[in-house]
């Protein structure tokens, strides 16, 4: 460890700030033979001296590192973390908060593990020497599971649980209900908000398509959304569909589209044909014949008989 790194490791706040807790490690260090026993030493106070974990302890006043250890002793990851760490330091132990995350929710869905800010966590490392290095530490582990806060809606909030936590004997539904909504959710941050360049390139080229140039891929989505238009012109919304009858009216207005005269959305059967009827005379009499064919076929009571076939020779012959 450099003079420079260690010199950090051991910094405190100017001052005689929490004299307790400087009191407290230098008593550990008095009697210690190695770093490794004061931190032992340390992990004893907290398993033993009736701490407790919550998100929602009391607000510290004065000397923070003090009113933790010795007042309210209620606290979540933070005030342990940095607790510890102040007293490794006061005892000549060079020592440092991390950050970081622990756990998360594994989502058999996206064969993924979600991750979220929920699950962050804070614990410290303590240099023990040049054949050991930093050594992980987490006193917030230490502390007994019984004396875990329970809040007043009756759910334990334990760290690292996140929202699921509290819902995790409600059901299997609920369980994957969650997954789900986690996996579509992932998708779209995946494929829509973080479909950038390197993304992108990774498509085409599982596509075959990995020499692609930018000018060749703008291309391509071009030509994409003209044979898309394309298709929408000649086979609009509904071409398909099941009902012969309403295969055949299309038919028809699409023929008379061409010649000039589109329907408009709002307008049925009848109204087309008494536009048609001012705006296009000539056409007058073919089309009355195949609209009044159609909708007694469609809505007659009594459909006249071989009436489809007859419909379709109609708008063949238009």
């Amino acid at each position: 460890l450099s003079h420079l790194a260690r010199g950090r490791g051991l910094q405190l706040p100017p001052g005689e700030s929490n004299p307790r807790a400087r009191q407290l490690a230098r008593s550990w260090a008095d009697v210690a033979t190695s770093p490794g026993e004061i931190v032992d030493r340390a992990l004893d106070h907290f398993r033993q001296g009736g701490y407790a974990y919550t998100l929602a302890p009391p607000p510290l006043v004065g000397d923070p590192v003090d009113g933790f250890l010795f007042g309210n002793r209620d606290g979540y990851c933070e005030h342990y973390a940095g607790a510890f760490t102040f007293l490794m330091r006061a005892a000549g132990v060079p020592a440092r908060v991390v950050a970081g995350y622990q756990g998360g929710r594994s989502n058999p869905l996206g064969d993924h593990l979600t991750v979220r800010q929920a699950d962050a966590h804070a614990w410290s490392e303590v240099w023990l020497g040049e054949m050991e290095g930093w050594r992980r530490v987490d006193p917030t582990a230490v502390i007994a599971p019984g004396r875990v806060v329970f809040e007043p809606s009756g759910a334990v909030l334990v760290e690292g649980a996140g929202p699921m936590g509290l819902f995790a004997g409600e059901g299997r539904w609920l369980r994957w209900g969650w997954q789900a909504w986690d996996y579509l959710d992932g998708g779209w941050n995946e494929w829509v908000l973080g479909f950038g360049s390197v993304r992108q390139r990774a498509f085409f080229a599982g596509l075959g398509l990995e020499s692609l140039s930018p000018v060749g891929m703008a291309a391509g989505a071009g030509g994409l959304v003209l044979l898309l238009l394309w298709f929408y012109r000649f086979f609009p919304p509904g071409w398909g569909s099941g009902d012969p009858l309403l295969r055949i009216h299309r038919r028809f207005r699409r023929k008379l589209a061409r010649r000039g005269w589109p329907a408009h959305p709002w307008e049925g059967p009848v109204d087309y044909a008494r536009r048609l009827e001012r705006e296009a005379p000539g056409l007058a009499e073919p089309v009355w014949r195949i609209t009044r064919l159609y909708v007694a076929l469609r809505y007659g009571a009594e459909p006249p008989e071989g009436g489809r076939k007859l419909l379709a020779g109609l708008v063949r012959g238009l």
